[in-house]
């Protein structure tokens, strides 16, 4: 069963990323992780997971040019990583065409 604060957290993350343009990415939530994706060529394609720790918090791992997650040294709340995602890492949630 999802977890009502990462549920909460998703739709935050949903809504920062639409109110700053990011209209092609779409949000789910999977295990304990918030992922964040496009749809490519009708197939999605994972760019940064958000997961949960303990304390409301969350870690940010970016996925490879091949989908695989790569870890960041990066961790806060939802507000942090978003801050941190939408700034410093933007490059990961650019659009591809």
């Amino acid at each position: 069963m999802v977890n009502e604060s990462l549920e909460m957290a998703s739709i935050r993350v949903k809504d920062r990323l639409m109110s700053l343009q990011f209209t092609h990415l779409e949000v789910r939530v999977q295990e304990q992780c918030i992922i964040i994706y496009s749809m490519e060529n009708g197939s999605p394609a994972v760019r940064a997971s958000l997961r949960y720790l303990p304390g409301d918090r969350y870690s940010i791992s970016l996925a490879n040019h091949r989908g695989e997650w790569q870890p960041t040294p990066y961790a806060g709340t939802v507000e942090e990583v978003l801050r941190l995602l939408t700034g410093k890492l933007v490059f990961a949630l650019a659009r591809w065409q």
